[in-house]
């Protein structure tokens, strides 16, 4: 299933199942020490479960730049999959090669079109904030961490 953002009447494709739930993940684990929304609480909990609240985004872009910088910082072998079954790595299609070319993280999750995931989080949000009264931002198509 394809997942993207939708505000005001604007719909951003950010890629499958697989790149969310491997990007909440490793932050989670990698950036949170395992603890779900203890660093970014708007990233991990509201746009995790979908719908960022205007009152949100700002402290959501925030968050995203920290996450941006620190993925800066990391090997692309930090990267978290998660699939159901233990035993098999399956990442989407679109990045089985991506890691041949990633220095980083950050470099590392792309959207579906190439894009850098986190540059179109932050785009989104701050889009989203400059609307007149700003607005909410929701995830399209449904995924849950396994």
């Amino acid at each position: 299933m394809t997942i993207a953002l939708e505000y005001w009447y604007n719909h951003v494709v950010l890629g499958t199942e697989g790149l969310l739930n491997s990007f909440f993940a490793t932050v989670c684990m990698r950036l949170e020490d395992g603890v779900w929304g203890s660093r970014f609480p708007v990233v991990m909990r509201q746009l995790y479960w979908g719908h960022v609240e205007v009152a949100s985004l700002q402290d959501g872009i925030a968050e995203l730049e920290v996450i941006k910088r620190e993925f800066l910082e990391r090997s692309v072998s930090d990267a978290l999959w998660v699939t159901g079954d233990e035993n098999t790595h399956v990442e989407p299609s679109y990045l089985v090669t991506r890691g041949e070319y990633a220095h980083n993280l950050f470099e590392y999750f792309t959207t579906i079109d190439e894009a850098s995931l986190l540059d179109r989080l932050i785009r989104v949000f701050t889009k989203a904030k400059n609307l007149k009264g700003g607005q909410i931002v929701k995830i399209t198509g449904s995924f849950v961490l396994a």
